[in-house]
This record gives C-alpha cells, structure tokens and sequence, in this order.
C-alpha cells in the first residue's frame, strides 16, 4: 500500500473478535491487512475523534468520589477529639451535566444514612449540598434542625475526596463544618470558592495506541499518540496535528485507548461511539 492514506476506527466494530471493547477502550480488526514499505519509516497521527459529550462525574465505588464524615466530641478525659464517623461512596455511577441532579442524588444518600446512624437526633434542616444557579456554586449548609437538644459541644465536619472536590469546587483539603448547633430559625451557609467543574476533573484527553513506538512522556517512555482538551460536542479541542511513529510496518489490528491527565478511565454515561481518524504517511 502506497504510503498516504487514513483510516477510521469505531468502537463499536470488531466485537465479535473483542467482546470486551468499550468506548473509552477498544481493538479494531482491520478488514484488509495493511502493507507498507518494509524499507520505508511511516508515521501516523490522530486527525480527528469523536467521543460521546456526556460522561460519568462520579463512578460507583470510587473512593476519590468519597464524602468523610468526622464526629468531633469530648473524649473520656474531657479534650475534644476528632474520629471518622461515616463515609460516603456512591453507590451508581453519576452522570455530568446536571448539577442539581447530582446533588439530589448524594443528599439522598446522605440524609438517609447519616439519620441511622444519628439516632434521629441530628437531623439536617437543609439537603447538605444545594446548587446556587445565580452564583454558580455549590452551597453546604452546615447547621442542623437540633430535634433533641445535644447534652454537649458534638458537632460534625466533613472532607471531600479529589475527584468530588474538583467537581463541587472545593478543596480536598477544606474541612467543612456540617454540624454547627444553632438556632432552628437560621442558616449558616458555605459557598464554594470555586465553580464547578462538571467535566468531573478531566482536564485533557490522552490517546493511545499499540501501532506506535514509545516516546517521552513527562518522566515515561509510552505510546502516547495525542493528548487534547475536550471541545464542543465532544469533539477534540483545536490544536496541531502531531505524527507519532509506526513501528511495524504491517498493521492488522489497531488499538486505543482514552484516560484523563492522570490516568483513569472515561466511562461515557450515554450509548454511542468513540471515532477516531488517523493519517498514514512516510515519515518525513
């Protein structure tokens, strides 16, 4: 085969052969082997992908999407001391997009399982995470409706896994207050100190394939064929085309694989392709 051609894989092809192909991970069976020029050096790039615009903010079972939950009360010797007390792993996966959505799902969860544990005692005079529209935060409300008035000083914070920070606007670091006695009548309310991220802490893309050598990336040799961020409809952000080399000249399968900047899958919530379009050419 004269060496300037494209291809285009799809997801979705080649199950028969790969039953375990997703969309964020997926092997093409080639329908006609394809020759090159074994005293030739040939190159490839990525021209173009698609990928399906919504995906999963939160993953089932993931403990960066965690929620602690940290009881602070006085301890036999009269000093305040801090324990976990609860903590919250989602339990589905949880789709992007839709904050509001989002929030109901994890207050839910929250409400229902911190009220067993609480005896019925603390109950939230708020869901705990509210969606500020005009401002475009997240809002903890970090007070309680007292039902039985507390014999102590007890109160409640919580900490955010780092996926979950990222897409609420918080710190991992922040502690948050959640159990602040106080008068039933007020509202003390914490706002993020910054937006949202609903792309659930993907930052860029990173393609692979298994038709090209190694190459530097950061501190790794890896099969890096592209790197981009996510633009309009799931398309891929406008930048250069890099070439990348091949290292067989016979190509009959073709793998790739999509992760985020440090590594995780990106598991689309919705049914429909990745695309990919790769440019073949003597390397110049």
């Amino acid at each position: 085969m004269e060496g300037d051609f494209v291809i285009h894989l799809v997801s979705s092809a080649s199950r028969n052969l790969y039953p375990a192909n997703t969309a964020d991970g997926f092997t093409n069976h080639l329908h006609t082997p394809i020759y090159l020029d074994p005293n030739t050096n040939y190159e490839v790039a990525l021209l173009n992908i698609y990928m399906p615009k919504d995906y999963f903010a939160l993953i089932k079972d993931d403990y960066e999407s965690r929620i602690e939950v940290y009881k602070v009360a006085r301890n036999s010797e009269g000093t305040m001391e801090s324990n976990l007390f609860y903590t919250y792993i989602p339990d589905s996966n949880i789709a992007t997009g839709d904050m509001k959505y989002l929030l109901t799902k994890i207050n839910m969860e929250l409400h229902y399982n911190l009220g067993q544990l609480m005896d019925g005692k603390h109950i939230f005079r708020l869901p705990l995470f509210k969606w500020n529209p005009v401002a475009e935060r997240v809002i903890i409300n970090n007070t309680y409706k007292i039902k039985e008035q507390p014999q102590d000083d007890t109160s409640y914070y919580i900490k955010l896994g780092s996926r979950l920070a990222h897409i609420l606007g918080y710190s991992m670091q922040n502690t948050l207050p959640i159990g602040i006695p106080s008068n039933p009548e007020s509202t003390q309310l914490n706002y993020s100190p910054n937006p949202p991220q609903l792309n659930a802490g993907i930052q860029y893309v990173v393609v692979y394939t298994d038709i090209i050598e190694p190459t530097h990336f950061g501190d790794q040799m890896v099969n890096v064929l592209d790197v981009f961020a996510i633009g309009p409809e799931g398309n891929r952000g406008f930048h250069n085309v890099i070439y990348k080399p091949l290292k067989s000249n016979l190509i009959s399968d073709i793998s790739i694989k999509l992760t985020d900047q440090i590594g995780r899958r990106i598991l689309f919530s919705v049914f429909g392709d990745v695309t990919c379009t790769l440019h073949i050419r003597k390397k110049i």
